[in-house]
């Protein structure tokens, strides 16, 4: 997996920090379904977008070519065939371009693991038997857990920006929130605290004034002659 394409790659994107990762996730996850969408996705975040385009030679790009390629394309070539944890091909929108597959099968993943899927979290962050069986680095998926004798633990170390990603929130788990607004048109979000329920007060002004005028609808009449009764009351 630590192609020299790879590093090449990992030497111009630089070490994404943990609040910069979290916000690609964010943005990942909330990736609707045009290729707008995704177009953007990939030139904001190179480092964790994997684009095919079969108008491209993205899969024969020498790993000196790297550089070129991103600056004449705006993200990096890759080789990735599919990932184990995501979706079929089949399933994918017809209007999502197919060299924006990879980028679909991780945004699916991250919409399952951030409803609170370990099962989900297990195939993105560590490695399959086939995975475990056919890898070509030396040093062998094993190399993802690392023993720390100080802290007297181990320490996971991911082998991709997205693994990176994924492991930053699974860190924050309890603050991964879907908004309680079901029309929210960005949902996915990491909470300030465990409580909050929407991913901003517009969101929330917006449930709030609909329970209102439920409220009123249902109460109002009743409300208003209570009222009208004590005024009389009062003359």
């Amino acid at each position: 997996m630590n192609s020299s394409t790879e590093q090449t790659r990992d030497a111009l994107a630089g070490t994404p920090s943990p609040s910069s990762l979290l916000d690609a996730l964010e943005d990942l996850a909330n990736l609707r379904n045009d290729a707008a969408s995704f177009e953007r996705f990939a030139h904001r975040w190179p480092a964790l977008a994997h684009v095919l385009d079969d108008d491209l030679p993205n899969n024969d790009v020498p790993p000196t070519q790297v550089h070129e390629f991103f600056e004449q394309h705006g993200y990096y070539p890759t080789k990735f065939g599919g990932f184990s944890y995501g979706e079929p091909p089949n399933r994918m929108p017809s209007n999502i371009p197919k060299r924006f597959l990879l980028m679909w099968q991780m945004r699916e993943a991250v919409r399952e693991i951030w409803r609170g899927n370990s099962d989900k979290v297990t195939e993105v962050l560590l490695p399959s038997v086939s995975e475990m069986l056919g890898d070509p680095d030396p040093e062998g998926p094993y190399a993802q857990l690392r023993v720390n004798w100080k802290r007297g633990d181990f320490v996971y170390v991911p082998r991709s920006e997205f693994q990176g990603a994924v492991y930053q929130l699974l860190r924050r788990s309890a603050l991964a929130k879907h908004c309680a607004n079901p029309e929210c048109p960005a949902p996915y979000f990491v909470a300030g605290r465990t409580t909050q329920r929407y991913c901003s007060e517009k969101c929330a002004g917006v449930l709030q004034r609909a329970y209102k005028l439920g409220w009123w609808k249902k109460h109002g009449p009743q409300w208003r002659r209570k009222r009208s009764r004590g005024k009389r009351g009062k003359r």
